[in-house]
């Protein structure tokens, strides 16, 4: 099984600034917000049960923060590409 998550909020979200690895603006990798934390948080939660070999993540602060976040049940390995 395989499971997409998106990272959660993050302040260029807030701000309506596109944000990303190929974005045009100067703020290309904002942090998570609270709400983007609980919105993990929440997603760990729902995934608790579930067999995670392994978390894949982009290298984006608010990526990888989302992945830390939602791993903390599992302790699989963290690969960032």
């Amino acid at each position: 099984m395989i499971y997409f998550v998106r990272h959660g909020e993050s302040e260029s979200n807030v701000n309506q600034k596109m944000g990303g690895m190929w974005a045009f603006e100067v703020d290309v990798d904002s942090p998570l917000t609270e709400v983007g934390r609980e919105q993990a948080r929440e997603t760990a939660e729902k995934l608790k049960g579930k067999k995670i070999d392994v978390v894949v993540t982009s290298g984006l602060v608010r990526a990888k923060d989302t992945a830390e976040i939602i791993n903390r049940y599992h302790g699989a390995p963290v690969v960032e590409m």
